[in-house]
C-alpha cells in the first residue's frame, strides 16, 4: 500500500507520546491494513508524530534498511573518532536540538558545539547578546534552556561572532 504524504494528515502534524499516539484516528484506521511498521526515514524519527510513534505501539516494527544504514554508518564513526569531538549544528527545531546536545555533551560525544542559524540565535540571546525577541514559539522557555546549558557547560559553545542585520524597506 503506497500512502500520500503522511503530513497532509491534520493530526500528523502534532507532538503526541506514543501511547496517544496509537490512538490517533490515523493509526487506529490504517493499522488495520498492515502487518508491520517499517521506520525508513532517519531523519524524521526523532519525532512524536503518530506515524513515528505511535503504529510501533500497535504494530511489529523494525528499522528498514536506509535507517539501518545511517545507525550502522553513525556507530563506526563515533567508534573511531577520538577526542574532541566537535559538533556543528544549526537550523530552526531548537527544542529538539537542545534536548540532543545536552544528550551529547553528556555522553561525551561533543566536547565543543558550534552553534548556526535559529539555535545560533537563540543560544545569542541567551548569552544576552541579542536583546530583541527572536519571535519563535515557546522562546522564553527555549532561552532558558539555552542559558541553563551555557551555565552547566560554560566552554563548550561558540556563537557566531557577528550578527548580520537585513532591512526590509
Amino acid at each position: 500500500l503506497l500512502l500520500d504524504n503522511l503530513r497532509l494528515c491534520a493530526e500528523e502534524n502534532y507532538e503526541f507520546s506514543p501511547s496517544d499516539a496509537a490512538k490517533t484516528i490515523m493509526v487506529q484506521r490504517l493499522a488495520k491494513l498492515f502487518d508491520l511498521c517499517v521506520l525508513d526515514s532517519f531523519p524524521s524519527a526523532h519525532r512524536s508524530h503518530p506515524s513515528i510513534v505511535g503504529f510501533p505501539k500497535v504494530l511489529p516494527a523494525c528499522a528498514g534498511r536506509i535507517v539501518e544504514h545511517e545507525v550502522k554508518k553513525l556507530d563506526e564513526i563515533m567508534t573511531v573518532a577520538k577526542a574532541p569531538h566537535v559538533i556543528v549544528l544549526g537550523g530552526a527545531k531548537v527544542l529538539d536540538r537542545l534536548e540532543a546536545i545536552k544528550l551529547l555533551i553528556k555522553n561525551g560525544r561533543a566536547d565543543h558545539v558550534l552553534l548556526t542559524g535559529l539555535i545560533g540565535n537563540v543560544f545569542m540571546r541567551a548569552q544576552g547578546r541579542i536583546k530583541s525577541a527572536l519571535g519563535i514559539k515557546r522562546e522564553e522557555e527555549i532561552v532558558t534552556k539555552a542559558h541553563s546549558l551555557i551555565g552547566e557547560y560554560p566552554d563548550v559553545f561558540s556563537t557566531p561572532l557577528k550578527i548580520p542585520f537585513v532591512l526590509y524597506s
